[in-house]
């Protein structure tokens, strides 16, 4: 989720066009250039994905309903993820390559780590060593959000992310395990899961704080939210959760939005009853699943054992009628008619 905090309530970052000189492409050239200062962590645009009807789409012409190629694991297969929203947060903003430097990417370890980390520190896979190739790029910025926590790109060499380094870590920059990233994604996924909700997936949607007590930053709270998700999910603390959730909606969230917010979680307690809802039903999900063989093989042996026993009464049934039956018969006294039920003249005593 990349953020941006701002004095203007209509951008997430603040930009100026500024007359800068550098190498670009190899070449040393001097021009007016768009400078995004703030926490503007995206996609960018012009990054290849593949969907259902083309093998190089970009990641711009991505809409709601699309299908493109995603993974649920890093080491999981690919599959068909739904794109929820898809998101301009910057125009003509700064990218390093594929995506911001501070974007969280999947490092060849399994992890998640903002790009500038993988790159700077070499962690991972060396693949991810020229994700950036030195070149900085100035081009809109997109943060497109599927049903699946990664969107791979059409080279299959980079595993992108939903979320910036403010939602990684505390302490910002730090990677983090794939299932505390996943935690924090399906804590989003299950909050913003209501038609018009999918805006908080935009920092468009933020701003710096109302009050007159300074400009405390959107994304200055997304750190103590991620952290407080995970506990809330993982520990069933949710306290430090909804105080920052609420603060967020009061303070930092466009008016328009906050108000669909606040029908849908119309208290601090309804973002938890969300989380911790939803996480039950994921761990009742994942305790059948396991428990799924066990029930199966179980049901087998009942049902084998019921299809002897009904084998084996027939057996017995069927052999009782084929024995003789035990009489005794004597003759028939004379110029009596045998009595109904004896033959051969014989009658049964």
């Amino acid at each position: 989720m990349g953020g941006g905090g701002s004095k203007s309530k209509k951008k997430p970052c603040e930009c100026k066009d500024v007359w800068k000189c550098g190498i670009v492409n190899t070449k040393f050239e001097c021009g007016w250039q768009r400078e995004c200062t703030g926490d503007c962590d995206c996609i960018a645009g012009d990054v290849k994905v593949v969907t259902t009807t083309t093998d190089n789409a970009f990641v711009k012409d991505l809409s709601p309903g699309d299908l493109v190629r995603g993974k649920d694991t890093p080491d999981g297969e690919s599959k068909w993820c739904t794109v929820i929203t898809n998101p301009r947060t910057v125009v003509n903003g700064t990218a390093h390559g594929p995506t911001t430097m501070s974007h969280g990417v999947v490092t060849g370890l399994g992890r998640v780590a903002p790009a500038r980390y993988e790159v700077h520190n070499g962690k991972g896979n060396l693949s991810m060593v020229n994700l950036t190739d030195g070149v900085v790029r100035f081009v809109d910025l997109y943060n497109p959000v599927t049903d699946c926590p990664i969107i791979v790109t059409a080279d299959s060499k980079i595993l992108l992310t939903s979320l910036s380094d403010d939602m990684l870590d505390d302490s910002g920059g730090v990677e983090v395990r794939f299932v505390d990233y996943l935690s924090v994604w399906k804590g989003l996924m299950d909050l913003t899961n209501t038609p018009g909700l999918e805006h908080l997936w935009n920092p468009r949607s933020y701003h710096s704080n109302a009050s007159t007590d300074g400009n405390m930053t959107f994304t200055s709270k997304l750190p103590a939210l991620a952290t407080s998700i995970l506990d809330c999910k993982t520990n069933h603390s949710c306290d430090r959760f909804e105080t920052v959730a609420d603060d967020i909606v009061k303070n930092n969230m466009e008016p328009k939005l906050a108000k669909i917010v606040k029908e849908k979680y119309p208290a601090p307690q309804s973002f938890t009853e969300v989380l911790v809802r939803e996480q039950n039903i994921t761990v009742t999900t994942t305790v059948m699943a396991q428990l799924a063989p066990t029930w199966f093989w179980v049901t087998f042996v009942v049902l084998l054992g019921v299809c002897v026993l009904v084998f084996f009464v027939g057996v017995v049934s069927w052999l009782k009628e084929r024995a003789p039956k035990k009489t005794t018969t004597v003759a028939a006294k004379n110029g009596e008619t045998p009595k109904a039920g004896s033959s051969l003249g014989f009658e049964e005593i």
